[in-house]
């Protein structure tokens, strides 16, 4: 293992930008029902964070009632909404789609971040067309946190990317370890590649290819994983393909979602209903993603936090808490400072960085 101390270490900065956070209120299965609870939920909790809810401004305003709007809020008009069945692709042709309106104020500089549970892949698609990549990325990359029992773990990619080539996972690491810096305050997180196995014939050649590129990158890194590794946490960060990244993701979602009903039914019969439910309620800190939030989508050149489709209000209102954090930590800085700190990697790194940068990235993402 090959670990630089001081990786991707950077200052703390103070909190001065007060522009406010964009809020998709049109995303997500149930639109502004659950949006609009999300973001008064948020203002009941935070005295310091502007809201900007973007969509249908009747529908919005239905949903706050006999509430007056909070001087903190201000509704922008944006009528129309992309399905999850469409495109990702039609951001192009959509403008006054809550979810492009959202990346235009982020462009024109009136929010500083955008919180959507609406459709992923248009969102990938729009902040990587209207935005861009941040210098020398290649990919963007959805990058998920795991907690379990033992500690947290850093997913990524959980959905961006399905094919990637060596540079990817090694970009992709980097932005990982950032990420797990956030979220742990540990210096130097580790990383892992998922693979089929820790021996070094298992696997296919692109895997094989990343491998030896993050064997010489400066970061902590501990070779293969495997899937259960994620869950024992045996590393920090754990980097694959936005496909398995993502299958994963799910079948995590409903085995513990699974695990949650059968204990739920036993307990009930065999245990105090009050022990129940606080066995339940510790479990769902760690397993139920209601309780992450939302996931960052790293490499774009602005902060932009993706939210479960299914979320309720609890998930919106974490997520902008995390869109809020991201912000305040220059994320898209220091991404592009750790970047750039690669090519002092030597000159078996910088080969490779050329070689497998010289064009870039092709899908958009999945939905």
């Amino acid at each position: 293992m090959v670990c630089s101390e001081t990786f991707l270490l950077g200052r703390e900065i103070s909190k001065t930008d007060i522009k406010p956070i964009a809020l998709d209120c049109m995303g997500g299965d149930r639109g502004p029902e659950v949006t609009v609870a999300g973001a008064l939920r948020l203002l009941e909790e935070s005295d310091a964070i502007e809201l900007i809810l973007v969509g249908d401004e009747k529908e919005i305003r239905n949903f706050f009632q006999d509430k007056s709007l909070s001087e903190r809020v201000r509704i922008e008009h944006a009528p129309d909404r992309i399905e999850m069945h469409e495109s990702p692709m039609v951001v192009k042709k959509r403008p006054n789609s809550s979810l492009v309106r959202c990346l235009d104020l982020f462009q024109s500089g009136e929010a500083r971040a955008v919180v959507s549970a609406g459709h992923t892949g248009a969102y990938l698609a729009g902040t990587t067309l209207r935005w861009g990549l941040v210098r020398g990325v290649k990919r963007a990359a959805i990058a998920v946190e795991f907690r379990t029992p033992i500690g947290q773990v850093v997913l990524i990619d959980a959905g961006a990317g399905v094919r990637n080539r060596p540079v990817h996972y090694l970009h992709h690491a980097v932005m990982g370890v950032l990420y797990s810096r956030i979220l742990t305050g540990k210096t130097d997180p580790t990383v892992g590649l998922l693979n089929i196995g820790e021996e070094p014939g298992k696997g296919v050649d692109v895997v094989h290819k990343a491998h030896r590129i993050l064997r010489e990158s400066g970061l902590c890194y501990e070779g293969y994983v495997e899937g259960d590794d994620v869950f024992a946490a045996r590393t920090d960060v754990v980097v694959c393909d936005g496909f398995l990244g993502n299958v994963l993701l799910k079948v995590s979602e409903g085995f513990a979602s699974c695990v949650r009903a059968f204990l739920d039914e036993t307990l009930s019969r065999m245990a105090d209903p009050s022990f129940s439910r606080q066995v339940l309620g510790e479990m769902a800190q760690w397993s139920d993603y209601q309780n992450y939030g939302g996931a960052p989508l790293l490499g774009i050149r602005g902060t932009a936090v993706v939210c479960h489709g299914k979320s309720e209000a609890v998930a919106i209102c974490k997520a902008i808490h995390l869109a809020d954090r991201l912000a305040h930590h220059e994320v898209v800085r220091r991404i592009e400072e750790g970047i750039v700190s690669l090519r002092s990697g030597g000159a078996f790194l910088d080969r490779w960085v050329d070689r497998f940068t010289s064009s870039s990235a092709d899908e958009p993402g999945m939905r």
